[in-house]
Parts: C-alpha cells; sequence; structure tokens
C-alpha cells in the first residue's frame, strides 16, 4: 500500500470512511456531485437533516 502525500488525510479518510459504514446498513453522510444523477435531491436531504448544523456566513 502507498503513503499518501503529506496533507491528503482528509481526502483518503473520506473514502475510507465510506466503505466502512456501507456494510453496516448506512449511508455516509458524503455530499454527491450535482451532475451524478441523484446527487442534487441527495444533498438537499443532507441538508436538510443537518441544517442545525449548518451555518452560510457568505453573502
Amino acid at each position: 500500500m502507498c503513503q499518501p502525500e503529506p496533507g491528503t488525510l482528509q481526502v483518503d479518510l473520506g473514502p475510507s470512511m465510506a466503505r466502512l459504514a456501507r456494510p453496516a446498513g448506512r449511508r455516509p453522510p458524503v455530499y454527491v456531485s450535482a451532475n451524478v444523477p441523484g446527487g442534487f435531491e441527495s444533498n438537499l436531504e443532507l441538508e436538510k437533516h443537518y441544517a442545525v448544523r449548518i451555518r452560510r456566513t457568505a453573502s
């Protein structure tokens, strides 16, 4: 197994956690590209579920 470059932990951690959650029957809370069929709708559901945690600071 090759070692990740410094600073790439976040990139590597997300897919690893998603792979661990799937066999447990859970859908990991990961944004999906809006270009993927159902991606936009999936992201809306995530935002609805986590609305109290999401802060929009840009105006």
